[in-house]
């Protein structure tokens, strides 16, 4: 028996430890060697206590779980920092467990401490990703938003949120976000998602809702669907780009050149245009009548340049 604890206290990857009621070590693996003041072997902790081995500022953590089995608890558990040899930081699951005599009085306890360094970080990393994620999402000046393909929205973007005046929570909450779209725009954003689901590519559309601003805009709005190997949908993602004003500017443009045209022909007032070469690329009608020269007499000319 006693040779089975030695070969678990000198070959285990965790770190575990065992303390009579005065927080002493009475056992201790091999690897806690690794984390301590400069010691040799695990029998070298022995008849010490964490505030011997150990900085003070960690010893204070192990020693709060340990103060919680000795008050009655049947498990400690925390995941607690602790410091490399060479300086650095680490973490640890660690767990600690009351040990009873046969007569069930308390006399101690055990821990065995999982060093989870490297998932720590990884999930450091990626929380640190996801807000940057975050930040960008919904400081971007497009409306971006993904559902399960069924209308169930999982996640919307502050810019989107903000413009229809809907919080995230109310547009995740709903079975179906249409739920929320005023009526008499209901229809095309289901037609639009349809459209999506029924093409296996990149889907264009052009919508208009009513923003919060009090008056109904343009989109431009592309959805993609996610799928899984079956080719059933797993997410819809969406992303909407104001054009009001672009649009707007495109009906004042072409309400200008009808205007202009509207002027050329009242005021009998022949116009052309020119390319950079210096040959006649457009001739108004005007310009025909002034001359009295046949409507096709443009086209003629040039054929016979040729």
């Amino acid at each position: 028996m006693m040779a089975n604890f030695t070969a678990i206290m000198e070959n285990t990857d965790d770190f575990i430890f065992f303390k009579d009621r005065n927080h002493v070590l009475t056992g201790a693996s091999q690897t806690l060697v690794s984390i301590t003041d400069p010691s040799e072997h695990w029998t070298d902790l022995l008849g010490q206590t964490d505030y011997d081995i150990f900085p003070e500022e960690f010893a204070d953590i192990y020693y709060r779980l340990e103060k919680d089995i000795f008050a009655g608890a049947t498990v400690a558990n925390e995941v607690q920092a602790f410091r490399y040899a060479d300086g650095s930081q680490g973490w640890v699951d660690n767990r600690k467990y009351p040990i009873q005599d046969a007569a069930g009085e308390l006399i101690g306890l055990f821990g065995i401490a999982r060093d989870i360094t490297e998932k720590k970080l990884a999930e450091q990393a990626l929380q640190q990703e996801r807000a940057m994620l975050q930040l960008l999402l919904d400081n971007a000046p497009i409306g971006i938003w993904m559902q399960n393909g069924y209308g169930k929205m999982s996640f919307v973007n502050k810019a989107f949120c903000d413009a229809m005046g809907i919080p995230e929570e109310r547009f995740r909450a709903v079975a179906h976000y249409g739920e929320l779209m005023p009526v008499d725009f209901r229809d095309q954003c289901l037609a639009s998602d349809a459209k999506a689901l029924a093409s296996m590519g990149i889907s264009d559309n052009h919508q208009r809702l009513p923003f919060v601003d009090g008056q109904i805009h343009d989109l431009r709005v592309i959805k993609a669907v996610k799928r899984n190997e079956k080719g059933e949908p797993l997410a819809l993602v969406g992303l909407s780009l104001d054009i009001t004003e672009e649009l707007k500017q495109e009906e004042k443009r072409r309400q200008g050149e009808e205007l202009l045209r509207a002027a050329q022909e009242y005021a009998n007032i022949g116009s052309w245009e020119l390319w950079g070469d210096g040959k006649t690329a457009i001739w108004s009608e005007n310009i025909y009548r002034m001359f009295g020269l046949p409507p096709d007499f443009h086209q003629a000319r040039k054929s016979s340049a040729k």
